[in-house]
């Protein structure tokens, strides 16, 4: 029988298999949705240099 600490790995690794099969980073867990507006990359990424869209008005 797995031990506790082998089931909580397990569940994190669904976790972070389903973010990323969503299109997310399965890395650091940044959802699509979540993801920079600039230039579409995760939080694993430098982003000092992304140009943001402006927002509308």
């Amino acid at each position: 029988m797995p031990t506790r600490d082998e089931l909580l790995d397990r569940l994190l690794l669904l976790d972070s298999l389903e973010v990323a099969l969503d299109g997310g980073c399965g890395i650091c867990g940044t959802e699509w949705v979540h993801l920079c507006a600039g230039c579409g990359r995760c939080r694993c990424y430098d982003h000092d240099t992304c140009q943001r869209p402006e927002e509308a008005s």
